[in-house]
């Protein structure tokens, strides 16, 4: 390679080096850390969950086997304007 394309070469490598680091600086101050700290922070106990008497409520129609549905439409206002 010519001097000229080396020297272009790692002004762009420097230029990209330079703009990834004031990115992720840029991202740790807004969101007070970066995605490692809250991948860690968010790791929680585990739940002692009663696998039997789940099974009961279900059997006795207290629980449903089917997930419940928390975002559904809301019914269309009718004509008289209730």
């Amino acid at each position: 390679m010519k001097k000229a394309e080396t020297v272009y070469c790692i002004a762009v490598a420097t230029l990209f080096v330079l703009i990834t680091a004031l990115s992720l600086q840029r991202y740790s101050n807004l969101t007070g850390g970066l995605l490692i700290n809250t991948a860690v922070a968010s790791i929680g106990k585990p739940r002692a969950v009663n696998v039997e008497q789940i099974r009961q409520l279900i059997d006795q129609g207290k629980l449903a086997e089917k997930e419940a549905v928390f975002y559904t439409t809301s019914p269309a206002p009718d004509a008289s304007g209730e």
